[in-house]
């Protein structure tokens, strides 16, 4: 089973502020749509209820959540866990087909407990150096654990923001 890491961010770790994302480049966002597209997505509760409804069709939601609440909620696609250990053992038993895959697709803490057991990492960079967040991505375990395998030019949103997409693999360390 691999895990494929995505995630949009600044160059300085951004990915939040407020509960929401601090940018609008409606190019990442169809790119996380066409990405995630028939796979499962990893991903924690507050994450999970900031998208908007638009975004649960078409994928299995595998929601990370302390709230023992959400644990009995049954909607189709959607699959709450406890634990980073339930959910993995989760997908462990799925059957997937050659072009699925699993997805870890935020919030930080979400990020922070998936990050050194990904094999894959999609990260797109929003070229906004000076805004402020409250949410980060882990960059420095992406800089030690990962290599770039793979980097598409900066391009401009139709909103005016540059953004490019950097694909990563997990560095193989002493034949492990």
């Amino acid at each position: 089973m691999k895990l494929y890491l995505i995630a949009a961010m600044t160059e300085s770790g951004v990915i939040g502020l407020n509960g929401e994302i601090p940018w609008y480049v409606p190019e990442d966002l169809q790119h996380f749509k066409n990405t995630t597209l028939g796979n499962f997505v990893i991903i924690g509760r507050k994450t999970f209820d900031a998208l908007p409804e638009s975004a649960y069709e078409g994928r299995v939601y595998l929601v990370l959540t302390s709230n023992p609440d959400f644990l009995n909620k049954k909607r189709d696609g959607i699959l709450y866990f406890n634990d980073v250990e339930s959910v993995l053992q989760y997908c462990q038993t799925l059957q997937l087909s050659e072009k699925q895959k699993i997805y870890v697709a935020g919030g930080e803490n979400v990020y922070n407990q998936f990050i050194d057991i990904c094999d894959l990492a999609m990260i797109t960079y929003i070229d906004l150096p000076l805004i402020k967040g409250d949410n980060y991505f882990p960059i420095r375990n992406l800089i030690t654990n990962f290599a770039e395998i793979g980097t598409r030019d900066w391009k401009e949103s139709r909103t005016g923001i540059k953004h490019k997409v950097v694909g990563y693999k997990r560095k193989v360390i002493n034949g492990s």
